[in-house]
């Protein structure tokens, strides 16, 4: 599992290609998704390695990869899960979730396919008076 700071408190969690996050302060931290199944270990070694105690699990969704191992990590921790209530049965193990219906430019996607992002130099608008500035990426098919 590799283990990005975003900031201080905040670490990005990434694991086959996927990721979740964790915020934590002083000896306690939320978990935001799972992961894939079976990575719960990897997620106990480390809050070990911190020297911090999960406090919550939170799923953003009920798709595999942010449920993945919410209930392993339930049972080697005892924090709750915290989810949608649509998505609460999905979590719990009682049901599949729905497989997502595709358009066809997202199908690459779901098959792997590797997309390159250009940056475009910072839009600037004066609305209100204040300068905003925001970089904006486009994806590049083929």
């Amino acid at each position: 599992m590799d283990v990005i700071e975003i900031a201080p408190n905040l670490h990005m969690l990434r694991l086959e290609s996927r990721q979740a996050y964790l915020w934590h302060e002083v000896r306690s931290a939320t978990l935001i998704d799972t992961v894939i199944a079976d990575s719960g270990s990897a997620n106990t070694g480390l809050l070990t390695e911190l020297g911090i105690d999960l406090e919550r699990i939170v799923i953003t969704h009920g798709h595999e990869d942010h449920v993945g191992s919410a209930a392993e990590l339930r049972a080697a921790t005892g924090a709750p899960v915290l989810a949608h209530g649509a998505d609460a049965p999905v979590v719990r193990g009682e049901r599949k979730k729905a497989e997502p219906v595709l358009l066809d430019w997202e199908r690459p996607l779901l098959e792997g396919a590797t997309l390159t992002f250009r940056l475009r130099r910072p839009a600037r608008s004066t609305t209100n008076s204040a300068t905003k500035t925001c970089w904006t990426s486009r994806a590049a098919r083929g």
